[in-house]
């Protein structure tokens, strides 16, 4: 489960999964507090892992449980990199026994990986594209482009967004000259070579 949080960790985005691993829908989620999500016993550490953060380029993790919808808790490593501007933050929830990077890789490469696995498939989240680069976006064009990654297409972004498909096409047009792009499918494969080169870097 991939999300980030504003300046007070309040979740302004989340990725499309979350229903899967603790029962809430991604409307349940946003703009609620992050610490709503944990059980008490694991608020401190979870606070911690966001100052930590905050002060780090590698990120933080800590191991919490997750409140899940039905009152149980699932396991979890959680995973926050600080964002730009700070103090907004993107974290990860990673169930226990997850394939993880080694445990001397940094927070930062266990995010990414995360990200990575969704943007390698249709269903990707809704959050990260700032370790991709695309830090030059607006949150509207910011929300567009994670929605294209996600295998949505102008006409359900619209819908999703509340916005007439004029004006998403709008955006975009914007948003193409940004990355110096003509089309979706030349942004998808830009944003997917970013994401391979960054793992590759973080390899050697």
């Amino acid at each position: 489960m991939l999300g980030t949080t504003d300046e007070h960790m309040v979740i302004d985005r989340i990725s499309p999964g979350s229903e899967g691993l603790i029962g809430y829908s991604s409307a349940e989620l946003l703009g609620q507090p992050i610490v709503n999500f944990v059980p008490e016993a694991n608020v401190t550490d979870l606070l911690e892992a966001f100052e930590e953060a905050s002060s780090s380029d590698d990120g933080a993790s800590r191991a919490v449980a997750v409140a899940v919808k039905d009152g149980n808790a699932v396991s979890c490593e959680v995973v926050v990199v600080a964002l730009v501007p700070a103090p907004s933050s993107a974290f990860a929830f990673i169930p226990e026994g997850s394939q993880l990077l080694p445990t001397t890789a940094t927070a930062q490469q266990r995010f990414v990986q995360q990200l990575g696995g969704v943007l390698s498939e249709p269903a990707a989240a809704q959050v990260g594209a700032d370790l991709l680069g695309t830090d030059r976006l607006t949150p509207r064009e910011l929300d567009i482009v994670t929605l294209l990654v996600s295998g949505d297409r102008v006409r359900s972004i619209a819908q999703r967004l509340f916005l007439s498909q004029s004006t998403v096409r709008s955006h975009l047009s914007v948003i193409f000259n940004k990355f110096g792009v003509r089309s979706q499918s030349e942004l998808l494969d830009l944003l997917r070579a970013r994401y391979r080169d960054s793992t590759d870097r973080d390899r050697s």
